[in-house]
């Protein structure tokens, strides 16, 4: 089976609350398959969260964690569906806009919520006295968020990462500042304000975008979508002019 085949039966799972042994070992052939893919770790985190295992749940945790990527298969969706629809007789902009903006994202709500308990299990370390512990928790929180935003498939993806980066980042930098770590503190405090930067710059291109879509031909639109699925919507949309002048003008006001 493809990843994107064993994704969706996990994620079908996790969702329905009916995670089993079964499912542990389609994580773990998700793993065999993308091994330098943190996305089955993330869905081994929200397994034993709910069944209640909250060591097996920070294992794998800080195994999602030291992972260089965060990437779906929403893509392979993508092209599927492109696919069946030129079959059925669309244009080819008609076909990839339609598979574009309809491919469903569950796993991004189960790595909100499997982010939010590790963050609660890292506070409650502080708490018992665990610094260290929760110190990684909390890092491991902010390494797979990062890796979520900068992953480059969608405004969505990069928007659910900021908002995990943002809530781990801030309890980083409480939990730095009460042990005494004034450097780290001052450091996460950075990596905070660039996130927020990151955010205001999203909200000002998504505000420019129907303007951009309604200057665009069906070859254009076809352009944009192509450059969207090889390059990422972040990416293709700083490249419309439209958008691109909102960053500009943005950027002149906020010049001194």
């Amino acid at each position: 089976r493809s990843p994107a085949v064993l994704s969706s039966l996990i994620e079908a799972d996790l969702r329905r609350n009916s995670a089993s042994a079964a499912t542990q070992k389609l994580i773990a052939e998700l793993q065999r398959l993308d091994p330098s893919n943190g996305l089955a770790d993330c869905y081994a985190v929200a397994l034993y969260f709910g069944m209640g295992d909250t060591e097996g749940a920070l294992e794998a945790l800080a195994e999602a964690g030291r992972k260089s990527r965060l990437v779906d298969h929403s893509i392979d969706l993508v092209l599927t569906r492109k696919i069946f629809l030129l079959n059925e007789g669309c244009t080819d902009a008609v076909a990839l806009g339609l598979s574009a903006f309809t491919v469903p994202l569950p796993h991004l709500a189960l790595l909100r919520q499997a982010a939010g308990k590790a963050l609660a299990q890292s506070q409650e370390m502080a708490s018992d006295g665990n610094m260290h512990g929760a110190l990684a928790v909390a890092e491991d929180v902010v390494r797979i968020a990062r890796n979520l935003s900068t992953a480059g498939r969608s405004l969505v993806h990069d928007l659910v990462g900021i908002r995990i980066q943002t809530d781990a980042l801030e309890q980083l930098k409480q939990l730095q500042e009460n042990h005494g770590n004034s450097i780290g503190a001052e450091r996460t405090g950075a990596g905070l304000e660039a996130t927020e930067k990151r955010a205001r710059e999203i909200s000002i291109m998504t505000a420019a975008v129907p303007k951009a879509l309604h200057c665009m031909t069906e070859a254009d639109l076809a352009a944009y979508l192509d450059d969207l699925i090889v390059n990422g919507e972040f990416s293709a949309l700083r490249r419309l002019p439209a958008v691109a002048e909102a960053l500009d003008n943005s950027l002149d006001h906020t010049k001194p």
